[in-house]
């Protein structure tokens, strides 16, 4: 990528001696426009312009740093070119390219880079069987694979092999022999409401993994650059620990009753172990239970009503008729209530 400076910021002038003669004129080195040139963490190209007033006849403009991820650096009429290598560290970093002009003071220009790609993630959900968690890389513009892993697994497998594995997933072939492609997320629209299509994300998103589970517990969030030729494009595969939530329970009075030919109200009470946030008990009728009526959840009392009506029917092949009452809440396994009532004789 070619780098040169921006407009706007202030001249810098240098004046030099540039001549041996005692009375010669002073030349003057302006760079243009500004002292700072940035460069993102892969590096490139960049040129210093300048220009020189009252130059002697064969006055060269030197330019020089002491910095080793600064290279090629040359100084041509009007421009000085240098190359920035990619940065693979974790910190930001900057030197001086300095310009000289023979026994002149120097003119020091600010060479910026930002830090090697790195990954910050924000859990917004934690169940015991799904994660939601956001991932915002340092530079939005480098592709990247983002993912859960079980620790365990991770433990043994280096950075190269974790990279790899992702490489070779990618890019298998289909059942016609086609080798895969490695390519960027899209959002595609369908009847249910949508999925992503692909490989690798691209600057912040917020992702669904509905694959942990609580026998498993420990995980890490993992994360790294990748372009779209497999090419690791950050230092090392970042890892942040997590374990699984626990379990949520939903623990309700036991019903035993029959419930007579005439019906009957009744009120159960119920517990959540392990609640999660923002989350309410949910319920619904099953099979068979179309005859319990007035059903309503207490969420502050933790109780659950339901009325069963005068039963009707005369007895079939069963001695009663029967339904349930699902219970749900967030990663909790299902819990159900079961309605018997007599038949009318």
């Amino acid at each position: 990528m070619r780098k040169s400076l921006s407009a706007g910021a202030a001249l810098v002038v240098v004046a030099c001696l540039a001549g041996c003669k005692k009375d010669a004129p002073v030349p003057v080195i302006t760079v243009d426009p500004e002292s700072v040139v940035s460069f993102p963490l892969g590096g490139g190209q960049g040129q210093i312009k300048y220009s020189v007033t009252n130059a002697a006849e064969g006055t060269v403009v030197e330019a020089v740093t002491d910095a080793d991820w600064i290279s090629e650096v040359k100084s041509e009429a009007d421009v000085v070119t240098f190359v920035v290598a990619a940065n693979n560290v974790e910190e930001s970093r900057s030197a001086d390219i300095v310009l000289t002009c023979g026994n002149s003071e120097p003119a020091t220009v600010t060479v910026s880079q930002a830090s090697a790609l790195t990954f910050n993630f924000s859990v917004k959900t934690l169940w015991a069987n799904k994660v939601v968690f956001e991932v915002s890389p340092s530079d939005p513009n480098y592709t990247y694979v983002a993912d859960t892993m079980n620790k365990e697994r991770a433990d043994g497998m280096t950075d190269a092999e974790i990279v790899a594995s992702y490489v070779e997933k990618f890019t298998a072939e289909d059942w016609y022999g086609n080798p895969g492609t490695i390519d960027e997320k899209k959002w595609v629209e369908d009847s249910w409401g949508g999925y992503y299509e692909g490989d690798v994300w691209k600057g912040t998103v917020e992702i669904t993994d509905n694959s942990i589970s609580d026998y498993v517990k420990d995980y890490y969030f993992i994360a790294f650059g990748l372009d779209l030729e497999g090419n690791m494009t950050s230092p090392k595969v970042t890892r942040v620990p997590f374990t699984a939530a626990a379990r949520s329970v939903i623990a309700v009075d036991a019903f035993t009753d029959i419930v007579p030919v005439d019906g009957g109200s009744y009120t159960l009470n119920y517990s959540i172990e392990n609640p999660k946030e923002g989350e309410e008990i949910k319920y619904s009728l099953g099979w068979g239970a179309e005859f319990i009526q007035n059903l309503t959840v207490d969420t502050e009392k933790q109780t659950i009503s339901f009325d069963v009506p005068k039963n009707e029917d005369k007895k079939g092949w069963s001695d009663y008729r029967q339904g349930s009452i699902n219970l749900t809440y967030a990663d909790a396994y299902q819990a159900a209530i079961t309605v018997k009532q007599q038949y009318a004789e």
